[in-house]
Formats: C-alpha cells, structure tokens, sequence
C-alpha cells in the first residue's frame, strides 16, 4: 500500500513563489498540491468532501486577484466542518494583516520559520522523494540550451575557413 504523506495546499498568485515553496515541501518530503487564487483553492477543496484527500495545512496568500485571502478564508470556514477544520498559515509580503491565523512574511528569513510552522501542524513528512524538475526550471533550460547551439551556429558561420 502506498505510504500516504501529509498534503500541503499553496494558494498563491505569484508562480515563482509559488513553485519555490513547493519545491521547498517537496524536499521536506510533504505532497503539494497549488491553486494561484482563492476561489481555484475553493474547487479544490470542493473535491475533500467527494473522496480525495483534505489537506493538511493551507499555506496562503492575502493578496491576490480574483479572489483574496481574506476572502477566501471566511468561505473555507462556512463550508462543511471538514474543510472549516483545515489549518491556514498566512504567507504574504504585505506584512500581516488583521487575521484568525498566523502570518509570515514573503522574504528576510521567514521561510524556515514557515517550514517549522507547517511541520509542527501538519506533522512531519515522510523521507523526501527524488526532486522533480519544474517547469519553470525545464523551460530555463531549454533557452540556455537554444542559445548555446545559437552562438555555436554563429561561431561556426563566422570563423575563417582554410582554402
């Protein structure tokens, strides 16, 4: 039987944080699942009360388009108990905000204060799996690489030939 890891859900508008922090819980060992607004957090953890797994913690966002932290949080909390029960740990750069849980700011360290936090609610993780390669990281490599074979391509049509 597969070994079930505790499931961290990123609410976060911001790609590049929001693949930050779940490469940083995937190190840790935790399965992570990302929605970039409230309201896409809201379909997910729509799905808790149709079978699949309910989060652990919810790591989120208090400024975001579509629909804010704030915002969503007091949705969360009318849903079914299950859903309302979830932990929430704010992570944003605006500094913290007048809310019912605990804040951390984006940046000067915080980040391992985030992780304590996340361990100490959502319990530890099992040993971490192999890093996978994100997107984003695919993608950069993918230019570097376009653009080494471009200057060798130049270099190439440009050097003097012997006759």
């Amino acid at each position: 039987m597969k070994e079930r890891r505790p499931h961290v859900l990123i609410v976060e508008d911001d790609f590049d944080v929001s693949e930050g922090l779940r490469e940083a819980l995937e190190l840790q060992g935790y399965d992570v699942t990302s929605a970039c607004n409230g309201a896409q957090a809201l379909f997910v953890l729509d799905g808790v009360s149709d079978g699949r797994p309910s989060p652990a913690m919810i790591v989120l966002d208090l400024g975001m388009p579509v629909m804010s932290g704030r915002e969503f949080r007091a949705r969360q909390l009318e849903r079914h108990a299950g859903v309302a029960a979830i932990p929430v740990v704010g992570w944003t750069g605006f500094g913290h905000a007048d809310v019912d849980f605990p804040v951390f700011t984006k940046g000067g360290g915080e980040l391992a204060r985030l992780l304590a936090h996340i361990l100490a609610i959502a319990g530890p993780a099992s040993p971490p799996r192999r890093p996978r390669f994100s997107t984003r990281r695919l993608s950069v490599y993918a230019t570097v690489i376009a653009g080494l074979v471009a200057l060798a391509k130049a270099i190439h049509d440009l050097w003097p030939r012997r006759k």
